[in-house]
């Protein structure tokens, strides 16, 4: 335990606020043989200040069982790591967040862990990706990401309208439709606020052959609608410039990882701009 409040402790120095979010097992953790969390968080021969720091930031919620996950099980999304199921580790990349581990194994000793991420597609496919967790176990660990934390806390974007609000600095390539502005106001979850502006840095980034094959080799999640939807429904996906141009948006990036939301989009491939009319929750089919 003396690593983990260290650990807490450093992430405190470093100017880290929040609460730890953890399992119900947390407290019932066997630290040895019939002694665990929860005896260490009153043994008299602990550190007071120690089981203070520990307590302030492990009484508050959200909760592990909160969302992201909860949302994550609905559409069929899994973590493992090893072929352990690890809901903690999936938490910390559905938010973009560093995950803390007991220093309980040698695999924790780690600045980044790479955990499999499953989900079922929309034909019920099973897919399968690998990604890296920001991941601390100890003091040391933290320190290493002691850049990439600053980067976080100095970052203005906190909700949905302050990528709107900033759209011209982060993604200087791209062009938003009118429609976007209000539909970022509804992006209040840190986790989908991170999802978003990952995709967004992946079209804003775009610098391949400007071709529908090439976009789908090296975009994330990329595709298209098929025939019949956009015959029905093609009015959802037409959104409009700042110019009052319309733009039909077939072009899609999935969320799918998080949560069934969509980013629609129009490719001027004359021009070489993704113009994006649409930012949200699954468009009907």
């Amino acid at each position: 335990m003396s690593n983990l409040v260290q650990t807490l402790s450093v992430f405190g120095a470093l100017g880290v606020e929040g609460s730890l979010r953890y399992s119900d097992s947390l407290f019932s953790f066997a630290l040895y043989e019939n002694y665990t969390v929860a005896h260490w968080s009153v043994d008299s021969q602990v550190e007071q200040d120690a089981k203070t720091l520990f307590k302030t930031k492990a009484a508050k919620s959200p909760f592990l069982q909160d969302e992201p996950l909860a949302e994550a099980r609905k559409i069929g999304c899994d973590f493992l790591i090893n072929g352990t199921h690890c809901e903690a580790l999936g938490a910390a990349y559905l938010l973009g967040l560093p995950a803390l581990s007991l220093m309980s194994h040698s695999v924790w000793d780690a600045e980044k862990i790479a955990i499999q991420v499953q989900e079922i597609d929309e034909q019920g496919e099973l897919n399968q990706s690998v990604h890296e967790v920001i991941h601390a176990a100890s003091a040391s660990h933290v320190l290493t990401h002691r850049g990439w934390l600053q980067e976080q806390l100095s970052s203005p974007l906190k909700k949905g309208t302050d990528l709107w609000s900033n759209r011209k600095i982060l993604f200087p390539n791209l062009e938003f439709c009118v429609e976007v502005e209000r539909q970022l106001e509804k992006l209040l979850m840190p986790a989908h606020l991170h999802q978003v502006r990952v995709r967004l840095e992946a079209l804003n980034q775009y610098d391949e052959e400007w071709t529908s094959e090439r976009m789908f080799a090296v975009l994330p999640d990329f595709s298209g609608e098929s025939d019949s939807t956009m015959s029905g429904f093609s009015g959802s996906r037409t959104y409009h410039r700042s110019n009052s141009q319309e733009v039909e948006c077939e072009w899609h990036m999935k969320l799918k990882k998080t949560f069934n939301w969509r980013i629609h989009f129009f490719v001027d491939f004359a021009t070489r701009k993704f113009i994006v009319g649409y930012i949200g929750p699954h468009l009907p089919i």
